[in-house]
């Protein structure tokens, strides 16, 4: 497996269509606010922080994919885990 920096990462998402996932909380969403400022496309980010256990992140990302089409994400870093209002 190779790594790519994260603008590279970004720019194929981007020109691929795809949302990216990463658990990069300290540099991913930096670079994505960059590719927004410069007038970038993004297709999304999704931030997962390492500390949210497993259980609450697939239920989050399932939610997301369940209930999210791809417009939803455009040019937009959403960070777990979500936020719920109370019953």
């Amino acid at each position: 497996m190779t790594a790519a920096p994260d603008p590279d990462v970004l720019a194929w998402a981007a020109e691929s269509g795809h949302v990216v996932l990463s658990h990069d909380v300290r540099t991913m969403p930096r670079y994505a606010r960059e590719r927004l400022r410069r007038g970038l496309p993004l297709a999304g980010l999704v931030i997962v922080p390492q500390r949210l256990g497993t259980g609450p992140a697939i239920d989050d990302l399932e939610l997301l994919a369940a209930a999210g089409v791809e417009a939803d994400f455009q040019d937009q870093i959403v960070y777990l885990p979500l936020r719920r209002g109370s019953s």
